[in-house]
């Protein structure tokens, strides 16, 4: 997708409450990716090398109000690793991913660079790395950004 990732499009047809079913074929087999997913109420989430015949039956499973995981992917819905980060540091983290600037970060949350500053602190501490970069990077593996 040109500019929204296919997490951030179904958060955004979540928020909208369109009459829509969502299903995700994706790549990220990782758990934090299927949890954001789920938390966005997605009725699919299947991996791209499932078997055609196996995307067809879970499109109509979908239409029949039924939810679908990847088999592959079930058991990761009981291995979810629990998210240190508060909002705040979050979309502090986000804006960094997107390569911001912390003034320009300070900028667009309406927030002092000393704030954003420390944002970046605690999510370093917190995720045991050494630099902002590292944080946003971690962060969005793990499906958290």
């Amino acid at each position: 997708m040109p500019h929204l990732s296919g997490l951030e499009l179904a958060e955004k047809i979540k928020e909208a409450n369109l009459p829509c079913k969502v299903m995700i074929v994706t790549t990220f087999a990782r758990p934090g990716y299927l949890q954001k997913a789920m938390d966005c109420e997605v009725h699919g989430y299947l991996l791209k090398d499932e078997p055609i015949d196996y995307l067809i039956a879970t499109i109509r499973k979908i239409m029949q109000g039924e939810k679908v995981v990847s088999k592959d992917l079930a058991a990761t819905l009981f291995m979810k690793e629990q998210n240190p980060l508060n909002e705040r540091e979050v979309a502090v983290l986000q804006l960094v991913k997107e390569g911001l600037t912390t003034h320009e970060i300070s900028k667009q949350l309406f927030l002092t660079k000393g704030t954003i500053r420390n944002y970046l602190s605690t999510s370093i501490q917190k995720l045991q790395v050494e630099s902002r970069q590292q944080a946003a990077q971690i962060a969005s593996d793990k499906g958290w950004l």
